[in-house]
């Protein structure tokens, strides 16, 4: 699995406004922890609905910011949850917190100095 940012994508979901992505993944990165937070609690809770609303919101977020590997973990958790099962999430969300930090890292490197790396 390619677990880089597709920075063109992210850059065209913004129409190539720098400043505005900034904030998308400022907002991200500030909201992500309590989301992935919240997936362990519903998973612990076997809370359904939480798990498919934190799931769909990260998955949202990622695939406009290019993060496709991770937006296809938590679409996996998004669809577990509407499926009404918990079922082998434990170990997904485990997998998507392992692999986070390289995204947080990713797009941190970008609101330090707004360049995609080449």
């Amino acid at each position: 699995m390619n677990l880089t940012v597709d920075w063109d994508t992210a850059l065209a979901s913004v129409n190539q406004d720098r400043r505005l992505l900034k904030l998308v993944i400022d907002a991200f990165l500030r909201e992500a922890p309590g989301l992935q937070e919240q997936i362990v609690a519903a998973i612990r809770d076997n809370d359904v609905r939480t798990l498919q609303r934190c799931g769909h919101t990260l998955k949202g977020t990622m695939q406009s910011l290019g993060a496709e590997p991770w937006s296809d973990m938590a679409r996996r958790l998004e669809e577990l949850g509407a499926g009404g099962s918990t079922e082998g999430a434990r170990e997904l969300a485990e997998e998507l917190g392992r692999q986070l930090p390289s995204l947080f890292e990713q797009l941190s490197r970008f609101t330090a100095d707004g360049d995609v790396p080449s």
